[in-house]
Parts: structure tokens; C-alpha cells; sequence
């Protein structure tokens, strides 16, 4: 294409759209598509922006360079030599061009800049700080911005360009131009002076006059600069919203990082009260977060700084009184609301709280701290933060028995939230019998006062009740409060949301021996919640011996008439029963919701749900329901369903009946096995059929290995040998190779000698050494060392039987891998020597064995 054709397009494509043919359209953007992954897109880029430009071509030539600097570098450089000489040229020599330009061009200028900076500095233009300084400094200062707010995302490209701008001065001569242009009235600058605060010695900026203009800037308005751009939506253009922090924001975060570097105790304090820092703090007037957040932290910083002062040595009383004054300021923050600003000041407040507090001053402070404890349940939730935890730890450490008990005679009786956060409190305590029986009975009109469905504060304070209850020895009231629990829990219309709390606190109480009504499972089914479905399960073993299986069924019933969904998390939280009554109840719910299954009542993965059904019945059943399983072989529905019923084939126990059934699963698993096979999967892949199949697989090694042992007569050679050609196509597999080396080496030595098996085991062992191709000295230290003792310990077998056809596996193998004759020969004797000393001492030597082959081949 021609340049006018090009610029016509991308004037297009930059549009609207609007009043164009679609069909041209769609053949414009195809057009610009094409130049953008051609090499011939650059080359124009480059000749267009190094004459006269315009925005929208610009624009566009400026994101084809920027993708293909992230995505395309290498073959970039290849393809154009001189492309670094040239773009430096025209976006940091020739960038006076791009001044009057909109900010959206200007704002992806900044970002190749900061691209090609981080491509070509420190390694093939070193002098690029030195040469960078000549810039323009509004576009200078931009690109620093950008520069290093992309650096702040990948730390190795910071270390590097550090490191190179600390060698060649760049890093203190940048300093001097930021703190110059700053005295010059360029707030723009404080942004990147931020950044530079940890690369450069902080007593520069405190001695320089510029510090008193950063200073200043803290007492002024909380003005945002912002500049929103928007440009047409394609593929390789964005909108941007770029979001200023105020001079007033950047000022405070350049105070806070100068007040936690390190300087001697003498200049530390010579700073504070010479530059009035305290007083600049408070005569901050400001609603706005951002800004109350960074002075909450700076209070914070200055706090925790002089106490490492005073512990280290300073013993001196002025700085007590500095602290002291520094604490009573920053509880304002602590008190706010906004969890945002309170969270920056929790640290320091419980240093100094646990360190320094005055005994007699401590019950005020406590309280205080227990009056934000409660502000902070406001907002509903009965999760802790870590602000919250860190409030409850210094409430519990500094709060007596005596002091809980005034705390509690200070509340309001109509004022849930703090009952609620009382009790939260109070649960975390070691408290006297008299104060906890006081407590219990003061607020018992709780249990009675409540009724469902209610208010968050209600039930903030009934559930933060009745767990101090729960947590106590057992008394006569822990059945009241599971009584009212159940009531909550088990109506349709308590918010659903509070099920994880009811459902916790019935199972403690029911721990603490609270008597379970029959009732109360079934209402907690007819819920239709999963989680209480579960819950439910839980509860039938704490109904009266006489009722539980009464109350099993009655839920069994709900489940089969209205709520099929549930069967599978009920099914899931049963426990195997020695009561073959209830056994047989049990299988009669996986029964029927198996039959759900096979009659389309489920929606969703069939397989998936069967497969969780099969497991649930052996876990509940075990042995005594494999006439289930031989039915559901003919109805397995897929690979999760067929490898939950290998997993059990492996798990049998020497019984005669249980060979048909193994026989069955065997001949059925032969067929999704030949499934897998012709699918010809990439087993290192992470979809769901690679995942399905490797799993399948493991469970399948684990069943034939159980097979071989329990119904030999089953597993004919022709079928070992079938195994033996999957696995050795399989070794390299960490999820398979262990169960499968385990199958081999469970071979009866009657099979073993057979030519066929015998010559398909050593390709198995064969194809194990070649896996050191792919491995690393670190997987040769963990998992795969067992797969390799696994695979030596067959070696063993074949060496005590054929020492010479043993070895000449080993040596060709290592051949294989590209070893010279020395090399062979040395790993060859350790081999021998390791064989020729007995399994005994594999265990030990083949991790040496495998490290030796690893590192040879990482050299």
C-alpha cells in the first residue's frame, strides 16, 4: 500500500464508522490487521513519524512499534538492525513534534519510551540517563512518570535500571533536576520524586530548599488533576483514564517515605520539630480519605520510629512525651469509621497500647478501642478483618475480668451491634465462673426477644451470644440456645446468608451434648439449602439412639420428593455405619438418586455427578454394595464416573465374589481405556479430558495392581502385556508413572519370565531413564525420586534373574541420551554396585544415581 493509502485507512479504522459501507469496513480493519503483523507496518511507522505528522497515523504507528516491542522484539531487532538508533531518534531526540499532539497520543508515547528505555539501558545504550536530560522537561518529566510506574510491576527491570542509573550517577543527578524543577513550581514532579525516594539518600531532600515547597504543599487544597481519553474501540487501541494523584497526596506520601528512612536519632527528631510536622498534621482540614489515610500513616510511622528510638537505647523522657502526643493524635484516626484510614494507624496504636500506656489510663484506652470494635460490625459481618483482629488482640490482652464486667454494665441493652461485638470479645477470654454465669443470665432475653426472620444487629448479637455459650462447660441454657438456632435456621425466610453461622454453632452446641429433635434435620432439608443439607447429615447422629434411623428416613423423604438436588451433599457427609438397617436406608437414597441420574432429572455433568455418587457409596457402604457396582458398570457415563470405580476395585478386600466383579470392571475399562488411546491426548495439557484421562489412568494402575493380587486368574499375559505398551508410553507423567512402576513390579515372577512381558518391561524401564531428557535436579530430589526407586526396584528383579540383559538396558539407554563411552562406563558401576548390593540399599543410592544422569545432561 501506498503512505496515502495506509493514512486513509487508519483514518477510517480510527473512526466511528459511521456512513461507511460495513463491507469496506470490514475490509479496512482486515487491511490494518495485516499491516500491524507485517514487518512492512514498522518500516512505515518508522518513515512515517520522521516527517510531518498528524494524530490519528501517529497514533496508530506508535501502537503497531509498541505491540511489537512486547510481543515481537527479537524478531524486530533481526529484521532491523538499526531500529533502536532509529526510534531513540525519533521518540526522544524528535519528540518536540508530539508536544501539541492530544493526551492520548502523547500518554502511548511515554509507554514505547518507557519500552525501548527498558530494552536498551543499561545493556546497549548506557548513556541514555546522560542524553535523556537534554529533553524537553514537560515531556521529560512525563515519561518519568510512566517510566517508572511500569517498572513498579516488574521488579527486575527496576533492580536492573537501578543499578545501572547508581553506577553511572544518573539516580543523583535526576534528583537535583526533580528538586530544582520543584522549587521552579513544577508539582508535576512530586509523582516521580515518590518513586525515587528508596533509590537515593533521603538527607539530599531534607537539606535542600525544595522540602519547604513539598511542605507547603500539604497545607493546600485537595485539588485531583485528571485527564480522561477516550479513542475509537480496536484491537490494538485503549481508552485511556489516567488518574492524578493531588500535589497535596503526593506531598504527604513524600513526607511519609523521608519520615521512615533511616537517619540518627538527633536528625530524626531536628526534622520533625525544625519543619513543624506535628502542627502541619493537625492543621490539616480535609474530608477527603486519600488524604486522612496518608496522615494516619504518616502518625504512624513517626510512632513506630521514635519507639524503636526510645527501645534502642534513648531513654530519654522528652521522647515519651513526643509519643504520648503522637498517640493521642492518632486516635482520631483510629475512631474513624472508614476502616481505610483507621487500619493505617491499628499498628502503631498497639505498640505503644501494650508497651507504654499508664495502668490507670488503661480502662479508658480499652474502652475506646472496644467502641471502633463495635463500629466495625456496622457494616454487616460476622468474618474478622485483619484491622478487627488486630483491635480484638490489644482489647483482650489489656481488658481484665473486672474491666469485661464494667464493660458489659456500660451497654445500652437496646444496642445489638455492641452486644454483639461484646460478645465477640468476651468469647476470646479466660473468664471466672461468677462473671461468665452473670454474663449468660444478664443477656438471656436474647434467646427469647428474637424472633425470625430478623435484622442483621439481631442477629449479630443472638449468634455472637449463644457462641460465648457454646464455647463454655455444658449447661442447661446450651440446649435453650440450640433450640432458638434451629428455629432461625431451619424457616425459609432467615436470610440464607447466615447459614455458615447457624450451621457452625448447632454443631458445637450438639458437641456440647444438645439433644437433637428428630425435627430439626428434616426442617433444616426442607430448607433447600446444599449446606444444610449437609448440616443435617451431622445432626442424626445426636437425635435419641431410638430416632435416628426414624429421622434418617424422614429426611431420605423430603430428599425423594422435593428436593432431588440435595441427595448428593447429603449422600457426601454420610459416614460409614456398622447398623445394617441404616446401611440399608443409605442405600436406598444412593439408589434413587442414582436412577435420578440415569433418568435425565439432573442437569449438568452426568458424569461428574455419578462419579461423586459412586464415591459417596463406597465411603458410607463399602464392601457390602458391590452389587450396586456391578450394575452401574453397563451405566458409567464417562472417565471421572469409571475411574471412581477403579479407585474402588483397588480398595477391595480378598473375598472370592469380589472376582466376577473385577472381572466385569476390568473388561469395561478396557473400553474407555482404547477411548483414551485414539484420542491421541497431549497428557501435559491442563483441559479437561487430559485432567479426566490422567486421572483415570492412576486409578486404573491402582485397580489392575489390586487385580493382580486378589484375581490373578483373571488378568490373562496377553492383558499385562496391553498394560506394559500403555505404560511405557505413559512414564513420563508424574501423576501416573508411581501407580504404574507399581503394577509392574507387583508382576508374579511366572509372568515376569515370559519373552513378550519380559522384553516389554525393559522398554518400561528403558523409556524411564530417557525421562531424565525432560527432568531437573530438583524433581530428581522429590516426586520423581520415587518414581525412580519404584523403577530401580524392578530393575533389581530383572538383574537377579539376567545381570547381563539388565545392564545392556541401562547402557543402551544411556546411550540413547547422548552419553559418551567414560560416562556410561562410570554410571554403569554405580549402577552395578547399587544392584549387586540388594534392594535394600536403592532406597539410598538412586537419588545419587538419577542427580548424576540430571546434571550430566544439564551441562
Amino acid at each position: 500500500m501506498e503512505d496515502q493509502e495506509i493514512i486513509q485507512m487508519i483514518n477510517i479504522v480510527l473512526s466511528s464508522g459511521i456512513g461507511i459501507n460495513p463491507t469496506a469496513l470490514n475490509e479496512y480493519h482486515q487491511r490494518s490487521h495485516d499491516l500491524q503483523n507485517n514487518i512492512f507496518g514498522i518500516q512505515w511507522s518508522l518513515r512515517y513519524l520522521t516527517g510531518q505528522i498528524s494524530y490519528k497515523p501517529s497514533l496508530y504507528a506508535l501502537l503497531i512499534i509498541k505491540d511489537w516491542i512486547i510481543n515481537r522484539w527479537d524478531e524486530l531487532i533481526q529484521n532491523i538492525p538499526d531500529f533502536q538508533q532509529q526510534l531513540y531518534h525519533i521518540i526522544f531526540e524528535s519528540s518536540n513534534k508530539f508536544l501539541n499532539m492530544q493526551q492520548t497520543l502523547l500518554y502511548t508515547l511515554y509507554k514505547v519510551q518507557t519500552l525501548l528505555a527498558i530494552k536498551i539501558y543499561p545493556l546497549t545504550f548506557p548513556e541514555f540517563f546522560q542524553k535523556l536530560f537534554e529533553m524537553n522537561q514537560d515531556m521529560l518529566f512525563s515519561f518519568l512518570d510512566v517510566l517508572f510506574s511500569t517498572l513498579k510491576e516488574n521488579q527486575g527491570d527496576q533492580a536492573t535500571i537501578l543499578s545501572a542509573m547508581e553506577e553511572d550517577g544518573s539516580n543523583q543527578h535526576l534528583l537535583m533536576i526533580i528538586l530544582d524543577s520543584i522549587i521552579a513550581g513544577r508539582k508535576q514532579s512530586f509523582g516521580i520524586l515518590v518513586d525515587l525516594l528508596t533509590w537515593v539518600n533521603p538527607g539530599q531532600i531534607i537539606g535542600h530548599p525544595a522540602i519547604d515547597t513539598i511542605l507547603n504543599s500539604i497545607m493546600e487544597d485537595d485539588q485531583h488533576i485528571e485527564t480522561i481519553n477516550s479513542i475509537a474501540d480496536d484491537e490494538i487501541t485503549k481508552s485511556y483514564s489516567i488518574q492524578q494523584e493531588s500535589p497535596r497526596e503526593k506531598a504527604l506520601k513524600i513526607l511519609d517515605g523521608l519520615l521512615g528512612a533511616p537517619m540518627s536519632p538527633d536528625e530524626y527528631m531536628s526534622f520533625i520539630i525544625s519543619k513543624e510536622i506535628i502542627p502541619r498534621l493537625q492543621n490539616i482540614e480535609t474530608e477527603d480519605e486519600n488524604i486522612l489515610s496518608l496522615v494516619a500513616c504518616i502518625y504512624s510511622t513517626i510512632g513506630k520510629h521514635v519507639i524503636d528510638i526510645y527501645m534502642n537505647g534513648q531513654k530519654d523522657q522528652n521522647y515519651l512525651v513526643f509519643l504520648n502526643e503522637c498517640f493521642n493524635l492518632s486516635m482520631d484516626y483510629l475512631m474513624s469509621p472508614n476502616e481505610f484510614i483507621a487500619e493505617n494507624i491499628i499498628n502503631f496504636a498497639k505498640l505503644y497500647i501494650n508497651k507504654f500506656i499508664d495502668p490507670n489510663s488503661m480502662l479508658e484506652i480499652v474502652h475506646k478501642c472496644f467502641q471502633r470494635y463495635a463500629l466495625y460490625f456496622s457494616v454487616p459481618s460476622f468474618e474478622l478483618s485483619d484491622f478487627a483482629e488486630t483491635l480484638l488482640s490489644i482489647i483482650t490482652k489489656n481488658l481484665n475480668n473486672q474491666h469485661l464486667f464494667e464493660l458489659a454494665k456500660a451497654i445500652d441493652t437496646s444496642d445489638l451491634l455492641s452486644i454483639g461485638a461484646f460478645f465477640s470479645v468476651a468469647q476470646h477470654m479466660r473468664l471466672n465462673a461468677e462473671i461468665e454465669n452473670t454474663l449468660i443470665d444478664s443477656f438471656s432475653e436474647i434467646l427469647t426477644n428474637i424472633s425470625p426472620p430478623a435484622e442483621y444487629p439481631e442477629y449479630l448479637a443472638l449468634t455472637q451470644y449463644v457462641e460465648f455459650v457454646a464455647k463454655k462447660k455444658s449447661r442447661p441454657i446450651q440446649q435453650d440456645c440450640f433450640n432458638v438456632i434451629a428455629i432461625h435456621a431451619t424457616n425459609t425466610e432467615s436470610p440464607i446468608e447466615y447459614e455458615p453461622k447457624f450451621s457452625s454453632l448447632l454443631k458445637s452446641l450438639t458437641m456440647k451434648g444438645a439433644i437433637v429433635s428428630q425435627e430439626v434435620p428434616v426442617g433444616l432439608i426442607l430448607t433447600g439449602n446444599q449446606q444444610y443439607a449437609a448440616t443435617a447429615v451431622r445432626l442424626i447422629k445426636y437425635v435419641k439412639q431410638q430416632n435416628q434411623l426414624e429421622a434418617f428416613n424422614l429426611c431420605r423423604s423430603a430428599l425423594q420428593d422435593e428436593f432431588h438436588l440435595l441427595c448428593l451433599p447429603f449422600i457426601e457427609q454420610l459416614q460409614p455405619s456398622k447398623d445394617i438397617v441404616f446401611k440399608q436406608s443409605c442405600l436406598e437414597l444412593i439408589e434413587f438418586f442414582m436412577s435420578t441420574i440415569m433418568d435425565g432429572e439432573f442437569e449438568g455433568n452426568k458424569d461428574a455427578y455419578l462419579a461423586r455418587a459412586i464415591a459417596s457409596m463406597w465411603n458410607v457402604l463399602e464392601q457390602d454394595c458391590l452389587q450396586v457396582f456391578v450394575q452401574l458398570l453397563e451405566f458409567a457415563q464417562g472417565l471421572e464416573s469409571m475411574a471412581q470405580l477403579c479407585l474402588i476395585g483397588s480398595q477391595l478386600t480378598e473375598k472370592a465374589e469380589n472376582n466376577e466383579w473385577i472381572a466385569q470392571l476390568f473388561n469395561s475399562s478396557q473400553e474407555y481405556i482404547n477411548e483414551i488411546l485414539n484420542e491421541e491426548i497431549d497428557w501435559s495439557e491442563c483441559n479437561e479430558f487430559a485432567k479426566q484421562s490422567r486421572q483415570f489412568m492412576k486409578y486404573y494402575f491402582k485397580f489392575v495392581t489390586k487385580a493382580m493380587k486378589l484375581a490373578p486368574n483373571e488378568i490373562i499375559p496377553e492383558t499385562i502385556k496391553f498394560v506394559i505398551l500403555i505404560i511405557e508410553n505413559l512414564i513420563n507423567i508424574s501423576e501416573i508413572s508411581m501407580d504404574a512402576l507399581t503394577f509392574v513390579y507387583s508382576i508374579d515372577d511366572e509372568y515376569l519370565s515370559s519373552p513378550d512381558i519380559y522384553s516389554n518391561i525393559q522398554d518400561v524401564i528403558r523409556s524411564l531413564i530417557l525421562c531424565s531428557k525432560s527432568l531437573n535436579i530438583s524433581q530428581t530430589n522429590a516426586s520423581w525420586r520415587r518414581v525412580m526407586r519404584e523403577g530401580m526396584k524392578i530393575m533389581a528383579r530383572i538383574y537377579a534373574g539376567d545381570p547381563n540383559s539388565a545392564t545392556n538396558i541401562v547402557q543402551r539407554s544411556l546411550s540413547e541420551l547422548g552419553f559418551d563411552g567414560n560416562y556410561i562406563n562410570q554410571l554403569t558401576d554405580q549402577w552395578r554396585a547399587m544392584m549387586e548390593r540388594g534392594p535394600s540399599q536403592i532406597d539410598a543410592e538412586v537419588g545419587s544415581f538419577y542427580t548424576n544422569i540430571v546434571s550430566v545432561l544439564s551441562n
